[in-house]
């Protein structure tokens, strides 16, 4: 079908009328120009107008077939892959503001499509825009069989509860998404892949760690039986934790050297060094100085050549963590710690880890009202962080406090957090028993 710019133009021609003579004080040449091209839709009343001017009854523009909307679908499709979201909005908005009172006569399949790709374009700016869009996607999408589109607004649908940390309606999502791929395609894998990654993240904050191994078991057999890799050392390295927390260290290490070797061999010279990083995580976890303080040291030099101060701060902590479960001088650890946060990139993240180590510190020298302090303001800081070893830390050490205090409900509150935190993290089990970073 002729887009209704392209009828108007043929209309103003029809006429014998350039741009300019069809221009006035209603409606200027470079509007005119914008509509003819299809970069903008006319409102009915400036639609009505252009109609009077061109001698043509209003229906001749409006009465369409399929392919305005299929041609608009394909345009929008190609600046989604180009990530020109603010163009993908501009002229899906513009459409649905010239269909407004006409919407309905647009095919149900075309206008889940055209919604969720809006969605996702909202996905980038507007997490309550990206929400609105991709669900009225999903309504009318939902008994036209269209798979592909479901899939993404499910799929980004998902992305907006990880934003909210809504792991279970992630997690809901997700399977909705992945329902909708009845066979595996050369060209749907890649859309598999990424919904099997996202709903394994939606798993591991919920600490269903087999579950996720499960799932990333999963995505790799496809990725391997298919050649595809570009996936293959986010999912090594999200395997590498899964198995970290259930204690399986040795398998852990393999699949973060897998990911290594990966970035490597891709050149990817950031991601080989976050790699290093988790890589000294595993081997401090096994009681091995050696290798976790050479890791860390490696991944501290490369950061701070490039100048990436964020990640380069978190590796100094992670270097100070090492010392102090290592025994290393105290002195030292207060040094690099006074180091660490006076950087304006330090994070409050950060923060809270290394007021847990100081707090600990402090501890050990039986300063109780200093560690009191210090493990209050981290744990303050690292309310919502589940996922850091430093809450055990932090647990362990007021419970001895409140005791200390002969404080006995605050004892028991700690003790009883330190449990629930164990039992979702069972490789932490192992400090309360060596010589180490929970004796104190």
């Amino acid at each position: 079908m002729i887009a209704i710019g392209q009828k108007i133009k043929e209309a103003r021609k029809e006429k014998k009328m350039t741009q300019e003579e069809l221009a006035d004080s209603n409606i200027s040449r470079s509007l005119i120009s914008l509509i003819e091209n299809d970069l903008s839709y006319p409102s009915m009343q400036t639609l009505e107008y252009l109609a009077t001017k061109l001698d043509k009854h209003i229906s001749y523009f409006l009465v369409e077939d399929d392919s305005d909307s299929l041609n608009l679908i394909a345009d929008l499709e190609y600046l989604l892959d180009t990530e020109e979201y603010i163009q993908i909005i501009q002229k899906a908005e513009s459409y649905i503001k010239y269909k407004v009172n006409n919407l309905e006569s647009t095919k149900k399949q075309y206008l889940g499509a055209l919604f969720c790709i809006l969605g996702i374009a909202y996905y980038q700016t507007n997490n309550q825009l990206a929400y609105d869009y991709l669900t009225s996607s999903i309504n009318y999408l939902k008994f036209e069989g269209s798979n592909k589109y479901i899939s993404k607004a499910y799929n980004y649908l998902a992305l907006v509860m990880y934003r909210q940390k809504n792991y279970e309606h992630m997690e809901n999502y997700l399977r909705l998404a992945d329902a909708c791929f009845n066979v595996i395609t050369y060209e749907n894998l890649n859309q598999k892949l990424n919904i099997l990654y996202n709903l394994s993240l939606a798993y591991y904050y919920q600490h269903k760690y087999n579950l996720t191994t499960d799932i990333l078991q999963e995505a790799l057999t496809y990725s391997k039986k298919h050649e595809i890799y570009y996936s293959f050392g986010e999912f090594n390295m999200l395997l590498a934790l899964s198995y970290k927390n259930i204690d399986r260290i040795e398998d852990a290490i393999e699949c973060n050297s897998k990911a290594l070797k990966y970035y490597k061999l891709t050149e990817n010279k950031l991601m080989e060094h976050r790699c290093y990083i988790n890589m000294s995580i595993l081997f401090r976890v096994c009681g091995d100085q050696y290798n976790s303080l050479n890791y860390i040291n490696d991944a501290i030099i490369y950061f701070q050549s490039i100048g990436d101060e964020v990640r380069l701060i978190n590796a100094r902590v992670e270097k100070v963590i090492c010392m102090y479960v290592f025994n290393n001088d105290n002195d030292a650890i207060v040094e690099a710690v006074d180091n660490i946060m006076g950087q304006p990139n330090c994070s409050d993240y950060s923060k809270g880890e290394l007021f847990s180590i100081l707090a600990s510190l402090k501890l050990k020298g039986k300063d109780y009202a200093g560690s009191l302090h210090l493990y209050k303001e981290a744990e303050k800081i690292l309310f919502d962080y589940n996922d850091t070893e430093m809450n055990t830390l932090i647990y362990r050490g007021l419970s001895k406090i409140y005791d200390y205090l002969n404080d006995s409900q605050n004892s028991s509150l700690y003790n009883a957090k330190l449990e629930k935190l164990l039992k979702d993290r069972p490789y932490y089990k192992k400090y309360l028993n060596d010589n180490t970073l929970f004796n104190i």
